[in-house]
């Protein structure tokens, strides 16, 4: 390149001082934007991915280029080339070489980036397809357009920079395209990735501030995009005789493409910190926010306490100090799809080998609100397993938000339990639970043959089987959504709430084992990952899953084995139903309508042959016959011969071509297989304690309840009692609760079915009980759960028939937003 051989009309300026203090600013932030997206993932959400990793290599790039920046400065540039020698042009272009190369990376690995987060929170093939090929397509256009710049030259790459040297090199007007390709190809991956917020977000039902303020917030790479337009248009400046001078705008405008491409990729991760800042600099304690009265995270204290003497009558769970573990994941629920089986039906707990991972929840049919929470209910946690504390001074009463130092551990890399929609692999996946009854062509093994290893019983176009007034948390109402809510409605939601417990969760750590010791209980855990497990003490435990929507059930049918070895491919349970496009033309026995059966039912007749038989035991009051269904009593047994059902009036049924079972689920807690006797043997004291082991808790281990508001009154009674300032009743008097409702509704499942209203009986007696509970130590009440008014009452028992109504409406139930709307109304 020969340089220019008349001066410029602004003589021997010099731009180097604002190209030098332009690098180290964009250095700076672009430094500033990473260390904080890690700070938030290591420190609040607990987890760094690939997407995070691409952003460290484009910072590393940045860095790199602001390097060679500085050299380039030191060899003219910002100054004319007229008043450079031969040798300072020479290593300009040499360092203005690399930084082309460097510039192509930095920008790639930023939108793949991004890419990779967008797939973080896309579940949708529709989407996720999209996002793979961009991947794709920025990356080897990358590749390309740098070996074409590489191979710019040949035989000798380093006459690109020397002119002296021989060989051939690409004219001005090629190494223009090569430029203009790139900015090309990033301008339309800015723009679409900026756009793409907006596709995923069109059918999430939260407000419209909301959807604006995300996609604002996930769409910043416009500002990439146009800066990327802009130096577009002045590329012309980067090929001309005078580049150290002339190309100094198009320097600028790369720069900050850089800066805010990597801002875009950062800024949406930050929204944990954020949170978790507002929080600090409230005027309540950080502690009284997530928990107020509910089991608080302990301050770093080391003042000494006293021991106060229990009472004898009264096992008193105060603590000064407990150090807190929430296992969540495995179940949650509300009604069991149950409806065939009866009480005496109910397996006892099953310990299979390596089942404890699984985040389902109560299959919930058209779900209900199924999430297990932790200890301070946050549906959004999900996780397998359970909490612990640090042992300390057991009788010392403190107040809650000075008593608990928690810990969660959740088996997923994000919260949301059941809610996350799982889609089933393309290829049998090894068997994740073992197997049930030994027998490798059982009905039970080849319905869980398939099962992904996070499975959740979640299905397309699912809708929850509560109105949301109703299963909303009592602090925090839903956004603007239809009546029954769709479950990625229930996801954001369940997630939003537990947005305060980021830095408490441990994300992608499964539980293996919890067993009591002397002084508390051990807690074996493994982070993905890690090859060997890793044992921590606590003092106490309380497992935030119910263990009863993870395992299917499935009832004593006579001939269900031999027709599932016969006929492997019709045999179905909803633990892994997601769609009816297997039941297409087919001639179909739906057994159980619980809420998901009903809902199930109606998804499966719209392809399958007419009618759908329908076999129930018991009439489920979230059912409605259709015009494309057959009623029939109980299923009495099956023959693989004839393909046949028998029912228990008789009645006979032929030509079946599938069996979809919706009968519920049995209660699994792998992680506690070393516990005797088991929770069904000798059920909780208030579904909750233990009576031997008080410091072993359990949250929403009940069926047919309302589980958001539920869990929230059993944290509240949970945090109370432990902090010391409620008292449990004596071993005694627990074992004689216990009793009198075994007589009542029997063990098992029995035990803990709570059919409306008993729910909200229970809800309001526990409310009662805590406003009972001593002052906290700030002198407050603490928390209190809900305490359901007549209203509220009624809202609750008419949500069957509400949700009935609700489908009626067809598709124009997607504008419900009211059960008034409906034709309901409290008098």
């Amino acid at each position: 390149m020969q340089k220019p051989q008349t001066p410029p009309d602004i003589g021997n300026a010099d731009r180097s001082g604002g190209i030098l203090a332009t690098s180290i600013l964009a250095l700076v932030l672009v430094l500033v934007f990473i260390a904080l997206r890690f700070a938030t993932r290591i420190w609040l959400v607990k987890r760094v991915g690939w997407d995070d990793w691409c952003i460290v290599f484009a910072g590393f790039g940045h860095v790199i280029g602001m390097g060679l920046i500085a050299k380039q400065i030191g060899y003219g540039f910002g100054r004319p080339a007229y008043y450079l020698d031969e040798h300072q042009m020479q290593e300009f272009m040499k360092y203005a070489y690399g930084e082309w190369l460097q510039t192509f990376a930095t920008l790639t690995f930023t939108k793949i980036s991004i890419c990779l987060l967008l797939l973080r929170i896309t579940i949708t093939k529709a989407f996720i397809v999209p996002l793979y090929i961009a991947i794709g397509i920025l990356a080897v256009s990358n590749v390309v357009l740098s070996l074409c710049w590489i191979l710019q030259c040949t035989p000798h790459l380093d006459k690109a920079w020397n002119p002296k040297m021989p060989g051939h090199c690409f004219s001005k007007g090629q190494l223009e395209r090569i430029i203009i390709s790139q900015a090309i190809i990033s301008i339309i991956s800015d723009f679409f990735l900026s756009a793409f917020p907006i596709l995923i977000l069109r059918k999430v039902q939260i407000s419209y501030r909301s959807k604006v303020g995300l996609c604002m917030l996930m769409g910043l790479g416009v500002i990439t995009g146009s800066l990327s337009l802009v130096r577009t248009v002045l590329n012309y400046q980067n090929v001309t005789n005078d580049p150290t001078w002339l190309s100094n705008p198009n320097w600028y405008w790369r720069t900050w493409e850089v800066l805010f491409g990597v801002a875009a990729a950062c800024i949406p991760t930050l929204r944990p910190g954020y949170k978790w800042l507002i929080q600090k600099l409230q005027t309540q304690s950080s502690f009284q926010r997530l928990f107020s009265t509910f089991i608080s995270r302990r301050k770093t204290s080391k003042a000494s306490t006293t021991t106060e003497k229990p009472k004898k009558q009264h096992q008193c769970i105060g603590s000064k100090s407990l150090r807190a573990v929430s296992l969540k994941g495995h179940h949650a629920g509300n009604t069991s799809d149950d409806s065939t089986l009866r009480t005496e039906d109910a397996l006892p707990i099953q310990n299979f080998e390596g089942s404890f991972g699984r985040d389902s929840y109560e299959e919930k049919g058209s779900v209900s609100e199924a999430f297990k929470p932790g200890l301070h209910i946050h549906g959004d946690l999900s996780t397998n397993r359970p909490l612990h504390f640090k042992r300390c001074d057991s009788e010392a009463r403190i107040a809650e938000n000075k008593s608990f130092e928690i810990t969660i551990f959740e088996q997923r890399d994000s919260v949301g339990g059941l809610w996350h929609y799982t889609p089933l692999p393309y290829k049998a996946q090894p068997h994740v639970n073992g197997h049930i009854n030994g027998s490798t062509n059982s009905a039970m093994d080849i319905i869980t043959r398939d099962l992904p290893t996070f499975n959740t019983p979640m299905y397309e176009d699912l809708e929850s089987n509560l109105p949301l007034m109703v299963m909303q948390f009592s602090d925090n109402s839903f956004p603007d959504a239809q009546l029954f809510a769709k479950q990625e409605t229930v996801l954001e939601y369940i997630r939003d709430y537990a947005e305060d417990l980021r830095s408490m969760i441990n994300l992608e750590h499964c539980v293996e084992d919890v067993r009591q010791t002397g002084n508390g209980w051990e807690v074996s855990v493994k982070a993905m990952g890690e090859r060997a497990a890793r044992t921590e003490q606590f003092d106490a435990v309380v497992v935030a899953v119910n263990g009863h929507t993870d395992w299917p059930l499935l009832p004593p049918v006579e001939g269900l084995d031999l027709w599932s070895e016969a006929y492997p491919e019709s045999i179905f349970h909803s633990v892994s139903y997601k769609n009816p496009a297997a039941f297409k033309d087919k001639r179909t026995l739906l057994v159980g309508v619980g809420p998901s059966g009903s809902d199930i039912s109606r998804q499966i007749g719209s392809v399958s042959k007419h009618p759908v038989l329908v076999a129930q035991r018991e009439t489920s009051p979230y059912y409605t016959p259709q015009s494309f269904t057959q009623e029939l009593p109980g299923l009495v047994s099956l023959s693989p011969s004839t393909r046949s059902a028998t029912f228990s009036d008789g009645r006979i049924e032929q030509d079946i071509d599938a069996i979809m079972f919706c009968t519920g689920y049995a209660y699994t807690f792998p992680f506690l297989a070393n516990l005797t006797p088991n929770i069904v043997d000798e059920p909780l004291y208030q579904y909750i304690f233990r009576t031997e082991t008080p410091t072993l808790a359990f949250m929403e281990m009940n069926e047919k309840i309302v589980p958001f508001p539920f869990a929230e009154c059993q944290a509240a009674l949970l945090a109370r009692i432990w902090s010391g300032r409620l008292s449990l009743p004596s071993q005694a008097e627990m074992k004689r609760w216990r009793e009198e409702v075994i007589k009542e509704r029997g063990v098992g499942r029995g035990f803990y079915a709570l059919d409306p209203p008993l729910d909200l009986q229970y809800m309001n007696e526990m409310h009662d009980w805590c406003a009972k509970a001593s002052k906290a130590g700030d002198g407050g009440r603490g928390k209190m759960p809900k305490y359901w008014d007549k209203k509220e009452w009624w809202e609750r028992e008419m949500a069957a028939e509400m949700k009935k109504a609700f489908n009626k409406q067809g598709e124009r139930r997607h504008e419900v937003q009211s059960y008034e709307e409906l034709g309901f109304r409290f008098e």
